[in-house]
């Protein structure tokens, strides 16, 4: 399989097994086994693309699990409408002003 992500005229690409290698370089375990890897390729594309790192987003699903301590970022929010109810929308970084 190959993950591609077409961003302002250009694309990123991965293939599955790149996207095993950047996924095993953060977790294992358990929490791997949870998270698609769809979001792993989001993560991906967020580091390569926009700096944004896989260790800000992985402490964000960490908090929100371990019950949401105050980190200045804005608390996850259940969606409470179809076709997205039981998701729940969550920022992992703050913008710059």
């Amino acid at each position: 399989m190959r993950w591609t992500a077409m961003l302002d005229g250009h694309d990123i690409s991965i293939s599955g097994e790149q996207l095993a290698k950047f996924k095993s370089v953060y977790v294992s375990g358990e929490l791997s086994s949870r998270m698609s890897d769809l979001i792993w390729f989001d993560v991906h594309v967020l580091d390569k693309e926009f700096g944004v790192g896989a260790h800000e987003v992985l402490q964000s699903i960490h908090n929100l699990e371990a019950g949401e301590p105050h980190s200045g970022i804005k608390p996850a929010t259940a969606f409470r409408n179809p076709p997205l109810k039981g998701l729940w929308d969550k920022h992992f970084f703050r913008r710059n002003s």
